[in-house]
């Protein structure tokens, strides 16, 4: 059996201007999550966040709602992840997405 990867990423619920960024967008991800890897799990609640772009030096704070999907750590999921990452920058209108993958047992 290939390894097992948790794949996070964290969606801001307002674009930067601080209007709402549309509820219809995190269904469209959440269904994308589950058609592509039949699992995905969100969490309630909001986490915030903060970052400092290094190009301009500006602060960006964020609430945040995370995403998680638990599949099989092949090249082809990395490369998905790789593509859907340029995707969710274009989608949410960010400079950046944080995302983060790490190897998991399950038990």
């Amino acid at each position: 059996m290939p390894p097992q990867f948790r794949y996070e990423f964290y969606l801001p619920i307002l674009y930067n201007n601080k209007e709402p960024i549309e509820k219809s967008k995190f269904r469209y991800i959440k269904n994308l999550m589950l058609k592509e890897f039949k699992g995905v799990s969100t969490h309630p609640g909001f986490i915030s966040g903060g970052w400092v772009n290094p190009d301009s030096n500006k602060l960006y704070t964020d609430e945040l709602i995370r995403f998680e999907v638990c599949i099989d750590g092949s090249i082809t999921n990395q490369l998905y992840f790789e593509k859907l990452k340029t995707e969710l920058k274009d989608l949410f209108k960010q400079h950046e997405i944080y995302m983060v993958y790490t190897e998991v047992t399950k038990v």
